[in-house]
């Protein structure tokens, strides 16, 4: 069996074939069966040309071997058409080794042919003698089964794996010594097909079934099948992480790691790339449930192992290399070490761009889309847009094939590349690669509704925004009403996963309605959004407490503008609430927004007349902002003017003029600087 590196990153195995050996002598009945000499000839001819066939194939001359499989295969076709009783099975075994050797050429079409009659015939053989030939059924299906998905036909290809399943599982029933491995390899088999058709929850079921038949064989010989095992094991992992179960696969790949450490350290040069492909899983896996320090030990293991197998074998190894530190990088900026995750990004782009050559490469234009976000993660905004066109040039190429994956990887790197250009103040252009990209995200969503509706909110949501940035509020806001649209759309069909998301998508249109001073529309859609934050940190509090104090705060805004301040008072005593107790357990994060509340509550308090209480709120405001500006004045000093200011104005409108002209004066001096 061998590994095949899935599109997400983890390896899975491939569906595997075998060969069947030249056919044994037909057996006599007792009676002698009278033949004319050129028959018999021509029986010696085929038997011969069949070993010779397999002979080739191990030493790796399958063209060869591909010529006296198919001089055997004629032979055998005119000597069943004579005498179909002695000569259909020899047809079916030539036929099946016939389909193994092309589909090694990578002449899939053809080899389908041959073992779509391989099939047909040993089942009409099975139907007459099922003892003798059921097992050849099971083993010519699984062939087909491979065929299929090398013609990307995975439908068709599950149905002759489900039916090779089947008669394995009976022929193991009887007789599990001998059949017990052909069932766990038809499993294994069925596993990635299943996978590859989106029915993970099947494949996990079938997987635990090879890997329980892989445990029991790694018992009775290890030496055989620990390899076996460690490859089952690799499968289940991946199908636990694609139905969302990441905890599932982390001791099964731990597992299938130590398994493959060991054998790489019995036979480095046949175990090492195995045991990096694991790793990388491993760390990937790592990853997801945010065991960062762990996952970069592991992805650095890998990294180092792919570079010693580079250095043996850089033909075969440096895809695999390039690809690890992507997930190296990936990591290391998850740890907040952006420089080391560029380092990474970069060196894996120049392996890609050496691989590529002149040919537009999908993992290329995947790297360079990586190497944009790192270098915008390290506020490198004009190396991230290169990287971005580089990327996007290559998409395009790709995509001109229409196909689904290539379109879908253009408009996100489209998205990404307008905000790029945002960042560089050139709104026109971003708004050009947003609205392309939503050209695309339309058509994908409305082809499938369900995996593209919630990026095409997204895309909805950037487009609204450069509209603002260019002044075309009305744009803005169309764009922002149907990104809220979706997003209803998106809660309706699953609640639990997109009404936070909802939730933003209403304060953004708030901010779009009050862009027109429309504020009565802003404070409709900032209560939505309120409703919503509340019933969500009332759920699962801690999470999504800051953003209920942020809409509340908005909310209060919104009635200051309504002129509406004993509504814009009790939203913003709320928000300091909240406020207050997120700054209590992390006031590093959270003072700057509780000083940002005190600051809207004094002003409306003062819009009440209650002066004294306005008093109190803005010098809390002012010591806040006193220490995060001296900590960090770049940042905070322009907040701590604005604070000052209010202050000055209270402390006036309360008869301490003199301290209200120093306070002033401070304000001034601060704003100067």
């Amino acid at each position: 069996m061998c590994l095949k590196n899935t599109d997400a990153g983890p390896a899975r195995a491939s569906n595997t074939r075998g060969r069947t050996a030249a056919p044994a002598p037909c057996p006599s009945k007792g009676w002698i069966v009278a033949r004319v000499p050129n028959e018999a000839g021509e029986v010696e001819r085929a038997r011969a040309l069949i070993k010779q066939g397999i002979r080739l194939s191990e030493q790796d001359r399958p063209v060869e071997a591909l010529r006296a499989e198919e001089e055997a295969v004629a032979i055998y076709r005119r000597l069943a058409a004579s005498d179909p009783g002695r000569f259909r099975a020899d047809l079916a075994k030539t036929l099946y080794n016939l389909g193994v050797t092309l589909s090694g050429l990578d002449r899939s079409a053809e080899a389908l042919r041959a073992e779509e009659e391989s099939v047909a015939v040993y089942r009409e053989l099975a139907a007459s003698d099922p003892g003798r030939h059921r097992a050849d059924l099971g083993d010519s299906l699984a062939n087909l089964g491979v065929s299929l998905n090398e013609l990307d036909r995975p439908a068709e290809a599950v149905r002759a794996q489900e039916e090779a399943v089947a008669i394995h599982r009976e022929l193991a029933a009887d007789d599990p010594h001998r059949y017990r491995l052909t069932l766990a390899e038809s499993l294994a088999r069925l596993g990635v097909t299943l996978s590859a058709l989106e029915r993970p929850a099947e494949a996990l079921n079938v997987e635990r079934e090879a890997v329980g038949l892989y445990r029991q064989l790694a018992a009775i010989d290890p030496e055989r099948h620990r390899p076996d095992l460690a490859e089952a094991l690799i499968n289940l992992g991946v199908t636990f992480s694609e139905i969302g179960e990441p905890s599932g696969a982390l001791s099964i790949e731990r597992e299938a790691v130590g398994i493959r450490r060991e054998l790489a350290a019995a036979d480095p040069d046949q175990y090492r790339p195995e045991l990096a492909a694991s790793l990388d899983n491993l760390g990937s896996t790592l990853s997801v449930l945010g065991h960062d320090g762990d996952a970069l030990d592991v992805q650095q293991e890998a990294v180092t192992l792919y570079r010693l197998l580079v250095a043996d074998d850089p033909d075969h190894h440096r895809a695999g290399l390039a690809k690890s530190l992507t997930r190296l990088a990936a990591t290391l900026s998850e740890l907040d070490r952006p420089a080391d995750a560029l380092e990474a990004e970069q060196q894996a782009v120049t392996i890609f761009r050496d691989l590529a050559g002149a040919d537009p490469d999908p993992d290329l234009a995947d790297a360079l889309f990586n190497l944009g976000f790192r270098f915008s993660e390290l506020d490198r905004p004009a190396e991230a847009l290169e990287a971005e066109q580089q990327a996007v040039t290559i998409y395009r190429k790709l995509a001109a094939d229409g196909s689904e994956p290539h379109r879908r990887d253009l408009a996100r790197c489209l998205v990404h590349l307008g905000a790029s250009l945002s960042e560089l103040d050139r709104d026109t252009e971003a708004l050009e690669a947003e609205q392309q990209a939503l050209a695309v995200y339309r058509d994908l969503a409305a082809a499938d509704p369900e995996s593209y509706r919630h990026d095409l909110a997204i895309c909805l949501a950037s487009v609204s925004m450069t509209h603002s940035a260019l002044g075309r509020h009305a744009d803005a806001v169309h764009a922002q009403q149907e990104a809220v649209t979706v997003y209803r759309l998106l809660v309706a069909a699953d609640p639990d996963h997109h009404r936070a998301d909802l939730a933003k998508s209403l304060t953004h249109l708030a901010i779009r309605f009050a862009e027109l001073d429309r504020w009565a529309d802003a404070l409709e859609a900032e209560q939505q959004a309120v409703t919503i934050y509340r019933d969500l940190a009332t759920a699962d509090p801690g999470d999504h407490d800051h953003d209920l104090a942020n809409s509340l705060l908005n909310v209060g805004v919104w009635f200051a503008e309504l002129d509406r301040p004993a509504d814009a008072l009790e939203a913003e005593q709320q928000a300091v609430g909240v406020y207050r107790d997120l700054a209590a357990a992390d006031p590093d994060r959270y003072d700057p927004d509780l000083a940002r509340s005190l600051t809207h509550l004094g002003v409306t308090l003062s819009a009440l007349d209650r002066h004294a209480e306005a008093l109190e709120a803005e010098q809390q405001a002012v010591t806040i902002r006193r220490e995060l500006a001296a900590a960090d004045p770049d940042r905070h000093r322009p907040g701590l003017a604005e604070s000052l200011k209010n202050l000055s104005v209270t402390l006036s409108e309360l008869g301490y003029e003199k301290q209200a002209r120093r306070t002033h004066e401070e304000a001034e001096r601060l704003s100067e600087d």
